[in-house]
């Protein structure tokens, strides 16, 4: 647990700058009665802040605030202290660059729901219910992909449909999360599209074969992976010979991958929740339960945003400027 208090503010000509620290939860042997800013929780400060007005917070290195002023100095402790008590961790202090996409990757945690299977599992019909069921909670990211479309695909809806050599030109500029080469075909997240969910408040979706499940474990290994299994290949084959929509080369190109990436589905670590799809309903129950936790942590993780945001406004007002 932190606690986040705002020391003391600075005039300037056009705008105030507060000098603030995160400091580590003290016992109570060690509080001392000078108030929220004894010697003991000046000595035990490990970072400062800065923020402005109009803004959220911004966690800064201390290097980057020498030339604050130090807390607590001429500090009217009764009437410019305002303390927030943060749960857990400085996770909950995630700030609105969110919203504009700036947020590194490895940051957005509990921002992210990672779906992996072969084709032909069931992952799209998953993926389809549990965003109808709670449409402001979870939000598709929609790839881009260099295959052409199938008859009931829509572009932008189900992919975005783009060629060779404009996926090429955007993933050497840098613009796709993580892509991979499957099936002949390039396909890819963009960042761009992950934060159009993410600024909306939801939790991110992202539909990835193996090669980019790997490339999320390394960017963002807090995000929430989950795999889905056939329950045998024979099952898995038929299906894919029922949709009809791919060749017998294609077909058995898709087996062979199926193959390698329940391999990799069984390396330890590689997945947090295992989920067979061999009844519908039964496998969507169990995704619903698999991403509970994270529905829970968006939640509280909005309550505490809420909560400093009131406090805020309500104390900003009351703040003495010091001349």
């Amino acid at each position: 647990m932190f606690v986040l208090s705002v020391a003391r503010c600075h005039r300037t000509s056009r705008k105030a700058v507060f000098s603030a620290s995160v400091c580590d939860r003290l016992p109570p042997s060690e509080r001392s009665s000078q108030g929220p800013f004894g010697r003991n929780q000046k000595t035990r400060c490990k970072r400062r802040m800065q923020f402005l007005p109009h803004t959220e917070l911004a966690i800064v290195s201390s290097s980057e605030t020498k030339s604050v002023t130090p807390i607590a100095t001429s500090l009217r402790a009764n009437q410019n202290c305002l303390d927030f008590i943060l749960s857990n961790s400085l996770d909950a202090l995630e700030d609105s660059s969110a919203a504009s996409g700036q947020r590194s990757i490895a940051d957005l945690g509990r921002s992210l729901l990672v779906i992996c299977g072969p084709s032909g599992v069931g992952k799209s019909v998953l993926i389809q219910k549990l965003i109808e069921d709670f449409p402001h909670e979870f939000g598709f990211s929609v790839s881009h992909t260099t295959r052409d479309a199938r008859p009931s695909e829509r572009h932008g809806v189900d992919y975005h449909f783009i060629s060779k050599e404009q996926m090429e030109a955007e993933i050497a500029a840098g613009k796709f999360l993580e892509y991979a080469e499957v099936h002949g075909n390039f396909y890819g997240t963009s960042t761009s599209a992950v934060a159009d969910v993410v600024s909306s408040g939801r939790i991110c979706i992202l539909d990835l074969d193996a090669q980019g499940v790997k490339t999320m474990i390394l960017k963002c290994p807090r995000a929430l992976r989950i795999f889905v299994a056939p329950p045998s290949i024979d099952t898995l084959e038929r299906r894919l010979r029922q949709r009809g929509t791919e060749a017998e080369d294609v077909i058995r190109r898709r087996m062979r991958n199926a193959l390698r990436e329940l391999h990799f589905s069984n390396i330890p670590g590689n997945f947090h929740h295992h989920i067979v799809n061999d009844d519908l309903e039964d496998a969507y129950s169990r995704l619903r339960a698999a991403v509970e936790p994270l529905r829970d942590a968006r939640e509280r993780d909005a309550a505490v945003r809420q909560h400093l945001d009131e406090r805020t406004d309500d104390f900003f007002p009351q703040l003495a400027f010091a001349s």
